[in-house]
């Protein structure tokens, strides 16, 4: 086994269990019954994390498929970095199968402060994945991601959210544009 496909293998897997959990959100949203303002907000944040892990991905794909040895450092660092939107997916989209809803649980938004904090906190790895392989197009627009990512956690109205969303798709295009891999 070549150190491409034992680093693809492990991070493949954790980023189709994202995307399984995430498509089943998305599942979730069409056949619900009754909408609100703030769904659509959601639903633009499940689009945006299958982007974000699918990108994620194809840069892991583009950055180990020519290197015949992969240093633990960057392997954990990839690894950490895609746990991290594991947890993501995780929080924005809740395991609800099996019980109601308490009251409590019902007022919980998944747009939850921690699903901001473990985007940034995926940012912040990956910046330190970019300043070890001295990519100087990451180095800058990764700190920016980090920053549009943390921002989230204060959003307090579905109004804030929303325009949240819109400054995460004009950064995330920014980089997509920049670098032509997203991640």
């Amino acid at each position: 086994m070549t150190a491409f496909e034992y680093a693809s293998a492990l991070i493949s897997i954790v980023v189709g269990l994202a995307v399984a959990r995430v498509l089943g959100g998305v599942g979730a949203f069409l056949v619900a019954k009754r909408r609100s303002s703030a769904d659509w907000v959601v639903a633009g944040w499940y689009l945006t994390l299958l982007v974000l892990l699918i990108g994620w991905w194809h840069a892991g794909w583009l950055a180990f498929r020519d290197r015949p040895t992969i240093d633990p450092g960057t392997l954990y660092g990839w690894s950490f970095a895609t746990a991290l939107f594991y947890l993501a997916a995780y929080i924005l989209v809740p395991d609800r199968a099996g019980h109601a809803p308490s009251s409590e649980e019902a007022d919980l938004s998944p747009l939850r402060p921690a699903f901001y904090l473990c985007l940034a906190a995926h940012f912040v790895a990956a910046s330190l994945i970019t300043l070890q392989a001295w990519d100087f197009r990451g180095m800058i627009l990764m700190p920016t991601l980090v920053g549009v990512a943390a921002a989230g956690a204060w959003a307090k109205t579905d109004r804030m959210r929303a325009l949240h969303l819109l400054v995460w798709f004009v950064a995330l295009s920014a980089l997509v544009v920049s670098i032509p891999t997203i991640g």
